[in-house]
């Protein structure tokens, strides 16, 4: 049974008139991408290219943050595709965001039947930041998936230089952690009942004690 991606992207764009040029590429694929295809199928079916073409066209579905449109310009276009069409569809995302060099991508994925999710930031054609959350506890539902669109977000609404507040982000992050952790203690000390992770965490620590009691007896030749 072929799994189907939940895909909406999230364009942060400089003017007017570069956010209406990519919104016809995202709703029109490329012909670039069109000969890509092509080429990487040995010259593929008209039929084929047009099927796989629905797959990686994107449609409005709204305008971003408070300002009006016309004085900024966020918008946000979505998608659901089959999952044989993850290299495709990922190939024409890179090669929008390389023509339009200045604008931000924010992409957010997940796949409810597997149960995975994935936030990926692009700017220039290539990949600047990115997080799996590979590891959800109840299907369909985020587990560990940190906003790292947030600094982006907050540049580009504030007007400051992209990428200028990654690394203050990261660090009140990391703060935003410790401090939950010295509040409320580790799992062990300040769970009484101990969800399934944590029981799985413990079998994995028993397994590698074991392990490691397997190996040190062999090293002492018992």
């Amino acid at each position: 049974m072929t799994g189907w991606i939940e895909m909406h992207v999230d364009v942060l764009a400089s003017s007017l008139g570069e956010i209406c040029k990519i919104q016809t590429v995202l709703q029109k694929p490329s012909t670039e991408l069109l000969a890509w295809l092509a080429n990487t199928n040995g010259e593929a079916p008209a039929r084929f290219v047009e099927k796989v073409m629905k797959d990686v066209t994107f449609r409005l579905t709204s305008n971003l943050g408070y300002a009006a449109p016309s004085i900024k310009y966020e918008r946000r276009y979505e998608n659901e595709w089959p999952q044989y069409a993850y290299g495709v569809v990922w190939t024409g995302l890179y090669l929008v965001s390389k023509e339009f060099s200045d604008a931000v991508f924010l992409v957010e994925y997940c796949d409810t039947r597997l149960s995975y999710a994935g936030r990926v930031v692009l700017r220039g054609g290539r990949e600047v930041r990115a997080v799996h959350d590979g590891h959800r506890q109840t299907q369909g539902y985020n587990w560990v998936l940190p906003d790292i669109f947030a600094p982006y977000l907050a540049e580009y609404r504030d007007g400051s230089e992209c990428g200028v507040l990654w690394d203050l982000w990261l660090m009140e992050l990391e703060s935003a952690v410790v401090e939950l952790r010295n509040r409320y203690g580790t799992p062990n000390e300040a769970t009484t009942s101990q969800p399934p992770l944590l029981d799985r965490t413990k079998q994995v620590r028993k397994g590698r004690r074991i392990t490691q009691q397997d190996v040190d007896t062999e090293d002492r030749g018992i």
